[in-house]
């Protein structure tokens, strides 16, 4: 299952990775103009990962001091289990808790009142890692952390290829080529001359 899971999740990354690279060449005789669409493509496996994820919780109005507390018990935990599992915690850019009130309404002869019912605390923290198999093995198993007690509000992986800038110039290199052997192969047979790049 572990293999499955990172194929399946890598198939994802080289599915939407596609670059497509397009150029022109314009063939003109008099009058006459076609143009030829240059097409390049590659896939490739993302090299680095980004993990975000954000711990919450809810307490009463007097239970502030009571939130405070499980945040802190919520990221010890979590920094405990994937130490355990070889994921450095110190990787980890964590961000300080924020704290919002939380209101609720209630009827009062037939008039609709708030109140103030408690605060909803949030700490948002990620990584940045080349350990993509270890951190996917945790992250597409969320029962490994629930059955710790570790519960995961929100959670989040974005992949990305180190050499990205290269790729592009190559796929844009290779449609160009593409575009005048296409243009080439059609004029063949034909009075048109090959014109200039657009």
């Amino acid at each position: 299952m572990k293999n499955k899971a990172y194929y399946i999740i890598t198939a994802g990354i080289i599915a939407s990775a596609l670059i497509l690279g397009s150029f022109f060449y314009q063939a003109i005789s008099d009058q006459s103009t076609i143009k030829v669409v240059g097409i390049s493509k590659r896939a490739f496996r993302a090299d680095k990962l980004k993990w975000s994820l954000t711990f919450e919780s809810h307490v009463g109005r007097n239970e502030l001091e009571k939130g405070y507390l499980e945040m802190e018990k919520k990221l010890n935990d979590f920094k405990e289990e994937i130490e355990a599992v070889g994921i450095s915690a110190e990787q980890f850019n964590v961000q300080p808790i924020t704290v919002d009130k939380e209101y609720g309404y209630i009827n009062e002869n037939g008039n609709s009142r708030r109140i103030f019912k408690g605060y909803h605390l949030r700490q948002y923290l990620f990584l940045v890692t080349e350990d993509i198999e270890k951190v996917e093995d945790l992250v597409l198993n969320p029962l490994k952390l629930y059955k710790k007690n570790i519960i995961i509000n929100a959670s989040n992986l974005e992949y990305f290829y180190s050499n990205i800038d290269q790729l592009k110039k190559d796929i844009i290199a290779e449609a160009t080529i593409n575009a005048q052997e296409r243009a080439e192969k059609m004029l063949e047979n034909t009075d048109l001359k090959l014109g200039k790049v657009n």
